[in-house]
Order: C-alpha cells, then structure tokens, then sequence
C-alpha cells in the first residue's frame, strides 16, 4: 500500500464514511484501509493529536507539520514533550510510555481492554467488520441487530459512543 492510499489522523466522521464507501463498493482492500484510519482515530486523533485532514502520519510527516516540536530550539527533554508544551498534544499522549505517568492509559497506541476507550474501539471495529459481512451477504443489519441485540444497527453503534 502506498502512503497516499492512507491517512491517519482522521475524524470519526471521517472514518465512519471511508467504511460505508468501501462497504458499499464492496472494496475489501478499501475496507481494511478505512478500517486501519478508524481504529488509528482512537490512538491518534480521539487522543488529542492531529494533523490537517488528509495528510499521512509519520516522523517526516511529524517533522513536516510541527518543525518548533522538532527544532534545536524545542525547550523540552523531546519532541512529544515540547509539543505538549505547545499545546500540539492535548490529552492522553500516544507516545508516552506507561513507565512515565501513573495513568495506566497514557500509552495510548498500546491496546489495553481495561482502557474504556479501547474497549470502545474493539467493539465498534468488531461493528465495521459485521456490517461488511452483512453487506456482503446481503443481509439486512437492522434486522440482524434487532435479533440479536434487541435494538437497530444504528442504535447498537451510537451506544458505542456514550460511554
């Protein structure tokens, strides 16, 4: 996969319509591509830490789109604590390592099932994957939740979020 054919970074929004787009094409290979962006929003983006929509991640792309965070000006010990300094990252830092913070969920690209965003993650990523495979298959998913769940799709999905 070529960088341009993915972004980190992005929105929920965002996100969520790269999947109904793949979803409804019945793209697999887009489908793994929207799904990488959504699950990213959680460790990236939901985290605080962003950049312009569209453009990929990675230490050029860091260097590119914050070079003070990144200058032998930067005043802090590294990169990731002078752009929280700055105010580039706000809330829990991707970066940071558990050993660091006495939050047991600052490392937040590391996947931790006590972590209630990530549980959040694995289940609405779980959601995605079922809504390709009824897609696919043409299943109705209103009616597949209501069976199951008692409720719609929408509604199954839109929980995901209000905890």
């Amino acid at each position: 996969m070529s960088p341009s054919e993915y972004y980190h970074f992005q929105s929920r929004r965002e996100a969520e319509k790269r999947l109904r787009k793949a979803i409804s094409n019945g793209d697999i290979k887009a489908f793994g591509q929207a799904l990488h962006t959504f699950q990213d929003y959680f460790s990236h983006t939901g985290s605080g830490f962003s950049f312009p929509s569209g453009q990929q991640a990675g230490g050029d792309a860091l260097r590119s789109n914050c070079p003070e965070c990144f200058t032998g000006d930067a005043w802090a010990d590294n990169p990731i604590q002078t752009s929280q300094l700055l105010g580039h990252l706000a809330g829990p830092n991707w970066y940071a390592l558990k050993s660091q913070s006495s939050n047991p969920y600052s490392s937040t690209d590391e996947f931790d099932l006590r972590n209630p965003r990530d549980v959040t993650m694995y289940l609405a990523t779980k959601y995605w994957i079922t809504m390709w495979y009824l897609s696919r298959y043409n299943v109705d998913p209103n009616w597949y939740y209501l069976e199951k769940y008692g409720i719609s799709a929408e509604e199954y999905y839109d929980q995901l979020f209000r905890q």
